[in-house]
């Protein structure tokens, strides 16, 4: 009886000791959250960034800490709680991925509006076969060696095909530098300047 009291309170602080090293990891990921949040936005984010993600970063790095102070058997079952859950969550993810329909689609279907269902390569391929010389959108990537920048704008002087979010695929012929612009733009002077993103852009607006 001694023995197996031994064993078990050996494999009890094995796997309390698994569970030590989970909740430093999710500590530790909450903590490079926060860190985030706080350079990036100084508690000044964007509607797209709720305020109570802070208090979720918070909260991941307070509660992993005293569950610390857990006792064994105690550790091991909020272990295996919080595993089963991100493993249940991230489970149906990949189910609604798979089985849910592109939302836009879905969208226009009910309201009986017209959508364009085509792939980005397939009306680039049907425009070449009307004879147009079209390219997809190039999007701006990292090297992933030294960091450097590999690609800002598209193919220059051609038919681009941007993205489709209202039912119709945007088109558009690129500038000399493959950027969404009238063309010769870069050889006058400009009036207004913007910064932005995709709203200061009109991304995806014909």
């Amino acid at each position: 009886m001694q023995s197996e009291r031994r064993l078990e309170t050996a494999e009890v602080g094995r796997f309390a000791l698994l569970a030590n090293l989970l909740f430093v990891v999710i500590a530790l990921f909450f903590l490079l959250l926060f860190m985030h949040l706080l350079l990036v936005y100084n508690f000044n984010s964007p509607p797209t960034v709720p305020r109570y993600d802070y208090l979720i970063a918070t909260l991941g790095v307070v509660l992993p800490i005293l569950a610390l102070k857990l006792s064994g058997k105690t550790k091991i079952k909020f272990a295996l709680l919080i595993t089963s859950t991100v493993f249940a969550l991230y489970l149906s993810e990949f189910a609604l991925v798979l089985l849910t329909p592109e939302y836009n689609l879905v969208a226009a279907r009910r309201e009986g509006v017209p959508f364009d269902a085509r792939t980005k390569l397939e009306v680039v391929e049907d425009l070449r076969a009307q004879g147009v010389d079209a390219y997809p959108s190039a999007a701006a990537a990292l090297h992933p060696d030294d960091g450097r920048l590999n690609s800002l704008g598209g193919v220059s002087g051609k038919n681009t095909v941007l993205c489709n979010e209202s039912g119709t695929y945007v088109v558009y012929e690129s500038d000399e530098h493959g950027f969404n612009n009238p063309q010769r733009s870069w050889t006058k002077q400009p009036d207004v300047a913007m910064i932005g993103d995709s709203y200061t852009q009109g991304f995806c607006a014909q």
